[in-house]
């Protein structure tokens, strides 16, 4: 990954990773980085990287315009798969 690069983050959290991946494709490059609660995302100062409201559970990925070379999200696959197990198909009564 290098300048002209186009990233997406999915789940962008505290922009830590956001903020390396648009400081990293400049000067020609963009990156977006999406999250569900953005306010630490919409404090960054960085021109190139563009912040969208996203929930991964229930929303389709954002259409943005190609070319990605790019996508970081295995983070937020596995913790979304870790924080939201599969119902069971039936709820045992308590004890």
């Amino acid at each position: 990954m290098g300048p002209g690069w186009h990233c997406l983050e999915v789940g962008g959290g505290g922009g830590s990773i956001a903020s390396w991946l648009a400081n990293r494709v400049l000067p020609d490059g963009r990156a977006v980085a999406t999250d569900l609660d953005t306010r630490f995302l919409e404090t960054l100062s960085i021109p190139n990287l563009e912040v969208r409201r996203h929930d991964i559970v229930t929303d389709p990925l954002p259409e943005i315009p190609p070319p990605y070379r790019e996508v970081e999200l295995a983070l937020t696959v596995l913790l979304v798969s870790v924080t939201l197990p599969p119902m069971p198909e039936k709820i045992p009564p308590p004890p």
